[in-house]
């Protein structure tokens, strides 16, 4: 890998579709799978299920974040300010709800 900002993004860019695949075709096969009865081994498979998951969506991001800045969507402004409200919101409740019960 070089230290080129540009030429690792490319480089990753080209990689990370294949490993989109594999990932996607690992959770295909676990969620295909008949889910075990006993709890342990139940356990481990949805831990395999959120792992491939987990995969695809740090595939996702990878692939995001390679793409040049240019092609990027930036984000919507009125999602974001729309997320911040509601964070606000939910941090009131929650202090309130600390005064009142405490």
């Amino acid at each position: 890998m070089t230290s080129d900002p540009d030429t690792a993004r490319r480089a990753v860019a080209a990689r990370v579709p294949a490993a989109l695949e594999r990932a996607m075709d690992h959770y295909d096969q676990f969620a295909q799978a008949e889910p075990p009865q006993e709890a342990r081994a139940f356990a481990n498979f949805q831990a395999g299920c959120k792992a491939a998951l987990g995969h695809v969506e740090t595939a996702l991001k990878l692939l995001e974040q390679a793409a040049p800045a240019e092609s990027r969507t930036p984000p919507d402004a009125a999602e974001e300010r729309a997320a911040l409200g509601e964070l606000v919101r939910e941090a009131r409740t929650a202090v309130a709800r600390l005064r009142t019960d405490g």
